[in-house]
């Protein structure tokens, strides 16, 4: 998937003149954002870990809503040029995707309650200790989260 998915950014970017221009597409680890566009190094970056949980529809206006950075220039956001050039190349212009993918599937890590079970997400490794907010509104050392690998 992750291939075919790799395949139509290139293809896309290619349509729009970027190869051309020298720019490249790139898989990210990122798993807090879908793309991401660096115009410095002028790459497009897609999220290794979320897009294999996204739907294709989604994943398409993504690559197309990095695209119209690279093309009107990442100084823009998202103002009205980069909205303009979105509907043009076909991407709905929308700061943010609307798809949600659920924590579970791509936190790096999970913390359990060790009383009443609860789960919590994070995406990098919690360096402070926290208790359950379901158990005990302030810290409290019965309630300490645990906190293990969710990968």
């Amino acid at each position: 998937m992750l291939t075919q998915v790799e395949n139509l950014a290139v293809n896309l970017m290619k349509e729009y003149g970027l190869i051309q221009g020298g720019w490249r597409f790139t898989w990210c680890n990122t798993r807090r954002s879908y793309g991401w566009c660096n115009e410095t190094r002028k790459t497009i970056s897609l999220s290794k870990a979320v897009t294999p949980h996204r739907k294709h529809e989604n994943i398409l206006n993504t690559i197309k809503h990095e695209i119209a950075h690279a093309l009107v220039g990442v100084h823009n956001s998202h103002n009205h040029l980069w909205k303009r050039k979105c509907v043009e190349i076909g991407a709905k212009p929308e700061p943010l995707a609307r798809d949600i993918v659920s924590h579970e599937k791509i936190a790096k890590w999970v913390g359990v309650c060790p009383v009443c079970g609860h789960k919590s997400y994070a995406y990098r490794k919690k360096k402070i200790r926290s208790s359950c907010g379901i158990c005990s509104p302030k810290f409290d050392e019965r309630f300490v989260i645990v906190w293990k690998d969710n990968i």
